[in-house]
């Protein structure tokens, strides 16, 4: 008995009906601020910035009242994105009893 290869060529890839080929990738993360900008919609990080900038500063609770956070979630931003990421100077203090935060400057 004499034993027979058949040789499989690959399928020819046709386009989806109804879709046209675009590239996969996402957008690049400055489009998606400038799509937010242009939308009108205001960032919390924004909101947060204006209250810091007043010439009093700003409460933990007037932030948290602001953005709907956590106490903890508004002191990690400040921590993190503002001090460590952004490189602002953010003065922490008490006054009645109450925390405080504010921007003095920028680092150089």
């Amino acid at each position: 008995m004499e034993r027979q290869v058949f040789k499989m060529s690959k399928p020819e890839k046709t386009p989806r009906s109804g879709k046209t080929q675009r590239s996969r990738q996402k957008p690049a993360p400055a489009t998606v601020v400038r799509k937010r900008e242009r939308s009108g919609q205001i960032t919390k990080a924004a909101q947060i910035l204006a209250l810091l900038k007043q010439p009093g500063g700003a409460s933990l609770n007037s932030i948290v009242d602001a953005t709907g956070w956590q106490p903890h979630s508004v002191r990690g931003f400040v921590s993190g994105q503002l001090v460590k990421k952004r490189g602002l100077r953010v003065e922490s203090f008490r006054r009645d009893g109450e925390r405080m935060y504010m921007i003095k400057k920028c680092k150089a």
